[in-house]
């Protein structure tokens, strides 16, 4: 009996184990970038230290093993795992720096504290007497089935419904949970009994503690990450959302039915019917979407951004009547093409259902004027690679809107293959329009979406516009029948300014035109390819023509 509990006890670690790994992975691919340097970080340091924390089992002060060994461990995977991510989210808005020290830190710990369960497990089987073949091929079945559990529970259960920060809370749980069960069970066997049990209450205490403050100090961190107070927060099996609003009010408002606090007060959210509320009774200046982190978009400036990226499609083949988005859930390219009463079918694909159907209902919806119900827009949700492999469209238009390639799975939509699809879906004379980055910010990332696309084949012209949130952004357009002087030579004129709120003859020409160092060095820029994503090492720093 005692040796078939220290298997499960092993089955769950297992589980917490790597529920651990993805959770501090998932929050530093937010705060430092999704890139193989964070795996790095995060599964690489802590694979490290488990080795260190398997070898140290071995070592005189394991040589009189008892049970307590094991209580004590799960006691001290329990901290780590409950504080691992709200420490390093308020070390990220207190001090940016220490981030990444911190992440490196807390995997270092934890894969210590998780290198030393199998170690310890084997032997204490071993002192119940059960023999070597049964007990190293249990316990290593129960860490591997336990390992498929948290692979198959964290993304599709445990992060729709407990968020990134509660999924953590939840191993370190379970980790209490172990170690309870030792103490009990195996009672008879432990050495210092008394300790073990002042340890234990120290961390029911504390666990009780952090799962009522959890929800505080998440809101207090996000108030220093973000300029505006945080007025909205839901997590998709795909990525967090984050609605800031800048209005008078001091409530803050989320998916889940936690309490959350602002600098002035606490109150139970009631999702988007609470920031409904909100935004109806005090209005607002300012509304910005946030994608793990990132800013998307801001009602100061997005008109800007979509403008630019819809309208001199339109010039290029004004004739259209159906168009493909790919990326854009928030439905604000969407509405731009609504303006153009001969577009008569759109199609957008976005991988995140979850953020198409938030932007169908209010108040988000009025922000794209309802485009996402639109009768003239269908929305599905899936990921825009395998679609245009799968799907035999042909298409006059096709308008790309995805987040920056900041982490793998963004910067395969950027590649050289995907721009191989991107134009077999288009008509021989089909036109396309792909946001790129930042020109001034982020240079050689810009050129290496330039450089790709020629690599597959197109032919696009390059653009910038100025706003107030990205400061300078860039995108690139062109048309497989034509060559980019022929683009640039017919955008020269613009017949829509009608539909438009800022961008007319004089900004679109004025977005065509470089300074002369801009593309410097243009021969040596990586294409990217997805045998070796060199965009990510580009999007990774800095690019100003200064630094290069």
């Amino acid at each position: 009996m005692g040796s078939n509990l220290l298997i499960t006890c092993m089955l769950l670690s297992g589980f917490c184990g790597i529920l651990s790994e993805l959770a501090l992975f998932n929050l530093a691919s937010m705060l430092l970038g999704g890139t193989n340097k964070t795996l790095l970080y995060t599964m690489g340091i802590m694979m490290f230290s488990m080795g260190i924390g398997s070898l140290l089992t071995e070592t005189r002060w394991f040589q009189k093993l008892s049970f307590d060994y094991f209580a004590i461990n799960e006691l001290s995977l329990s901290f780590l795992c409950m504080t691992a991510l709200p420490a390093i989210y308020l070390t990220a808005s207190y001090n940016p720096l220490m981030t990444l020290p911190a992440v490196i830190g807390y995997s270092f710990l934890i894969g210590i504290l998780i290198g030393m369960e199998i170690p310890l497990i084997l032997r204490l089987n071993e002192q119940l007497g059960l023999s070597l073949p049964k007990n190293s091929a249990r316990v290593l079945m129960a860490d591997y089935f336990g390992s498929l559990m948290a692979f198959a529970g964290f993304p599709m259960l445990m992060l729709p419904l407990l968020g990134l920060h509660f999924s953590g809370f939840a191993g370190g749980l379970i980790n209490l949970i172990l170690a309870l069960v030792a103490i009990v069970y195996f009672k008879q066997n432990l050495r210092w009994p008394r300790l073990c049990f002042i340890l234990c209450s120290f961390q029911v205490l504390f666990s009780l503690w952090l799962g009522f403050t959890l929800p505080s100090i998440k809101a207090d961190s996000e108030s220093r990450l973000f300029r505006d107070p945080v007025r909205f927060e839901h997590t998709t099996p795909y990525q967090t959302l984050v609605v800031t609003v800048d209005d008078n009010s001091s409530k803050t408002y989320h998916t889940r039915d936690h309490k959350l606090a602002t600098i002035q007060s606490t109150e139970t959210s009631r999702g988007l019917v609470e920031l409904n509320r909100i935004l109806t009774r005090h209005g607002y200046s300012d509304v910005r979407l946030f994608i793990n982190g990132a800013l998307q978009f801001s009602t100061k400036d997005e008109h800007r951004y979509h403008e630019t990226l819809i309208h001199p499609l339109l010039q290029l083949k004004p004739e259209a009547d159906q168009a493909l988005i790919l990326g854009g859930g928030d439905g604000l390219a969407a509405r731009e093409l609504l303006k153009h009463k001969g577009i008569k079918d759109i199609l957008l694909v976005d991988l995140d259902r979850d953020l198409i159907e938030l932007f169908q209902k209010e108040p988000l919806a009025s922000i794209n004027k309802n485009s996402l119900t639109h009768q003239r827009v269908r929305a599905i949700g899936a990921d825009a690679f395998w679609f245009l492999r799968t799907q035999p469209i042909k298409m006059p238009l096709i308008i790309i809107d995805f987040p920056d390639p900041a982490s793998l799975e963004t910067a395969r939509l950027y590649s050289r293959e995907f721009f191989v699809l991107l134009s077999e879906a288009l008509h021989d004379d089909g036109c396309y329009a792909i946001q790129s980055s930042s020109p001034l910010f982020q240079r050689k990332v810009f050129l290496s979406v330039r450089k790709s696309m020629e690599a597959a084949g197109l032919k696009p012209a390059s653009m910038h516009i100025n706003m107030q949130t990205f400061e300078e952004w860039g995108f690139h357009i062109g048309c497989k029948n034509l060559d980019p002087s022929e683009v640039q030579n017919k955008l020269q004129t613009f017949d829509y300014e009608n539909l438009t709120t800022w961008l007319n003859r004089d900004a679109l020409k004025a977005s065509l035109l470089f300074g002369k160092d801009t593309f410097d060095g243009y021969e040596n820029i990586p294409i990217n390819e997805l045998e070796h994503l060199a965009i990510l090492d580009l999007q990774s720093r800095l690019n100003f023509k200064a630094t290069n």
